[in-house]
């Protein structure tokens, strides 16, 4: 969000709706790659009492996720002159095969930092996704002052997460491990299946809209329309405080004594929360645009009301709902 204006300056608006059609892309290759993993690690290490048991699941869930990365990118590279063929908004193959190389390595990333998470290792989390957040902000601004366009922000994005990954590789090994069991193998197709299901679902409602925007307006409405997804987004990031301690929590919590009484009041103050951050995001984002985004942007905010309430419905779902996750399936 704070690079939203810098790189709205700096890239046309029908360069952002490549990169929009871009983002949809990685939206819908996170479902698949992601395989419900970090989801499985909560369910399954984050109920077990014992330290050891607990690190052997996230070891064998670490040691998944680096398969599926390495079947996933040799895929990519077979399929992505068919995508920049198939997909709107005339993609080239080098655009698709860097954003699928990111999404290759986000499986190696979330893994290791819902170990983190669940463990309270609150430093390391936080320097981790602090410096890629850094390093991929500086090289963006340099890729864009050289006049690398989408290609830089593309570029950028990479080169982060690479580093990322490298890091997290080793501390995650030296944390918990990396093995291969084939029971674990079963359990999380058993769970994470569905999830990944579900994940293709949600992408009509957020990923193929931009698709069917870019096929039947043009890419600059499709940009306008980015934009106050970005900012619809912003409800999300600041709710994310209290979802990153409450996730990885929330099953160990349930099956605590008067776990029930835990649970629904931390359910409560995060619906609190939620009411508070979306009128706050509502009334400042016009003013946003207005004083930092060039006109071709200001189409945006008739379509942020709209956005911002899809997104506080999306988050509250998320929230009441820990049912469906409580069992083996």
């Amino acid at each position: 969000l704070i690079m939203l204006p810098f790189i709205a300056h700096h890239v046309t608006p029908i360069q952002f709706g490549k990169l929009e059609i871009i983002t949809s892309i990685a939206m819908l290759s996170s479902v698949l790659i992601g395989m419900g993993l970090e989801q499985t690690l909560f369910r399954f290490a984050g109920s077990e009492n014992n330290l050891r048991k607990r690190k052997n699941i996230a070891s064998d869930l670490f040691g998944i996720t680096i398969m599926i990365s390495i079947i996933s990118f040799l895929i990519s590279w077979l399929i992505s002159p068919f995508l920049s063929y198939l997909l709107p908004g005339e993609l080239t193959r080098y655009h698709i095969m860097l954003i699928l190389a990111v999404v290759s390595l986000e499986g190696c990333i979330s893994v290791p930092l819902g170990w983190m998470r669940m463990n309270n290792n609150i430093m390391s989390f936080f320097l981790s996704t602090t410096s890629r957040a850094i390093i991929q902000a500086l090289l963006t601004v340099t890729f864009l002052i050289h006049q690398r366009g989408i290609s830089g922000v593309l570029e950028a994005s990479l080169i982060a997460t690479l580093l990322q990954s490298i890091i997290l590789f080793f501390c995650h090994v030296k944390s918990a491990g990396i093995s291969f069991n084939p029971k674990t193998t079963k359990l999380t197709l058993i769970y994470g299946i569905p999830i990944v299901g579900s994940g293709l679902l949600s992408f009509s409602q957020n990923g193929f809209d931009r698709w069917i925007i870019a096929n039947t307006t043009s890419l600059t409405e499709l940009a306008q329309y980015a934009i106050s997804l970005k900012f619809g987004l912003a409800v999300v990031l600041l709710f994310q405080p209290f979802t990153m301690w409450w996730n990885p929590k929330r099953f160990s919590i349930l099956n605590e004594i008067n776990g029930k009484i835990r649970f629904a009041t931390s359910v409560s103050i995060g619906t609190v929360m939620l009411f508070t951050i979306t009128p706050i995001i509502l009334l400042a984002s016009p003013l946003i645009i207005h004083n930092m985004f060039p006109e071709s942007y200001y189409g945006a905010i008739p379509y942020i009301i709209w956005v911002c309430i899809f997104m506080l419905i999306k988050e509250l779902t998320e929230l009441f709902n820990v049912g469906c996750f409580c069992g083996n399936s």
